[in-house]
């Protein structure tokens, strides 16, 4: 089961945030889960820590490489033909890094989007939550 975090679900689960329910944690825990991280949630995390948005406890560049090899997730790269399939999606959702996820997710037929974003159900887009 291929499964890609939104940026939240990568950062809450990181802290073992009590804002995880059971269904995707035990997806996450799963021994069948292929857990991904896009790059557009690692670019998210580099542009928002800087702007105060983020508490890390280390800096950018070291935390979500050794995160991602510590849990076991792996980095999603971005095609130039993915890019553009998120610039075309309807604009249900305004948050650009999201969109992309929602992309990601939809070019890959087996693939879950992990996240609590509601905005998410506006699109044909598998989702666990």
């Amino acid at each position: 089961m291929k499964l890609l975090l939104d940026t939240c679900m990568f950062l809450w689960g990181m802290g073992d945030s009590d804002k995880l329910s059971s269904r995707p944690l035990n997806a996450i825990r799963s021994s069948e889960a292929r857990v991904h991280l896009s790059a557009a949630s690692a670019w998210e995390i580099s542009v928002k820590r800087p702007m105060g948005r983020l508490n890390l406890p280390a800096p950018t560049k070291d935390f979500i490489p050794n995160t991602c090899t510590n849990q076991d997730i792996s980095l999603l790269p971005i095609s130039p033909l993915e890019a553009m399939a998120a610039g075309e999606l309807p604009q249900h959702h305004k948050d650009p890094f999201d969109r992309m996820l929602i992309a990601l997710a939809m070019g890959e037929a087996d693939m879950l989007l992990v996240s609590p974003d509601q905005a998410f159900r506006a699109y044909d887009v598998n989702l666990l939550w």
